[in-house]
C-alpha cells in the first residue's frame, strides 16, 4: 500500500515538474486570444454575432462586421419570434428585457459605421436602438453615442 502511496505523491511531483519546465509563453494568451476565449460560447448560439466581434476587434474588417452583427439580429429576431410563438403569450413574458444578442449587435454595428465615417447611418442604428430597447443598459449608452456624434459631426460641417 506504501508503494502505491509513494508511486501516487512521485506522479503528481512528476507532473508538477513537467509544468514547471514548459515554456510560460503556452500559458499567456495575448488580448486577442482572451477575448476570443471569452466569446467561444457564441459560436454555438448565434455564429455570426461572434463573427461580427472577430471581424471588427481582430481583423479591423468593419464592413464585413456590419453585415455579421446585421446577421446576427436577423437570426436573434428569428429565435426570438419562434421562441414566443411556442410559449403562452403573457404580460410577464411581454416586459422581459429584449434580447441581448439584438441589441449589442446594433450597438456594435453602429460603432462599425463610426469606423468606417458613416456617422448618419451610424446615428439612425443607436437612434433605433435607444427607441426600441429602452430597457436594456445600452440604450443609454446609444444615446450618450449620438450626443457625442452630432456634436462631432457639427464641428465638422461648421470648419
Amino acid at each position: 500500500m506504501d508503494d502505491i502511496l509513494e508511486n501516487q505523491e512521485f506522479d503528481e511531483t512528476s507532473i508538477f515538474q513537467e509544468a514547471m519546465d514548459e515554456p510560460a509563453d503556452e500559458f499567456v494568451l495575448s488580448p486577442l486570444e482572451a477575448v476570443e476565449n471569452r466569446l467561444m460560447f457564441l459560436r454555438d448560439r448565434n455564429q455570426s454575432f461572434y463573427l461580427g466581434f472577430k471581424a471588427y476587434h481582430d481583423d479591423y474588417d468593419f464592413d464585413q462586421a456590419i453585415e455579421y452583427f446585421q446577421d446576427a439580429i436577423e437570426n436573434a429576431a428569428l429565435s426570438t419570434k419562434e421562441t414566443s410563438a411556442n410559449a403562452d403569450e403573457n404580460e410577464e413574458q411581454q416586459l422581459q428585457e429584449p434580447s441581448s444578442v439584438i441589441v449589442r449587435s446594433m450597438y456594435w454595428q453602429a460603432e462599425s459605421y463610426v469606423k468606417i465615417g458613416k456617422m448618419e447611418k451610424a446615428i439612425e442604428v443607436f437612434g433605433k436602438l435607444s427607441r426600441q430597447y429602452r430597457m436594456h443598459h445600452l440604450s443609454r449608452a446609444a444615446e450618450r453615442r449620438i450626443e457625442v456624434l452630432r456634436a462631432y459631426h457639427q464641428g465638422d460641417n461648421s470648419a
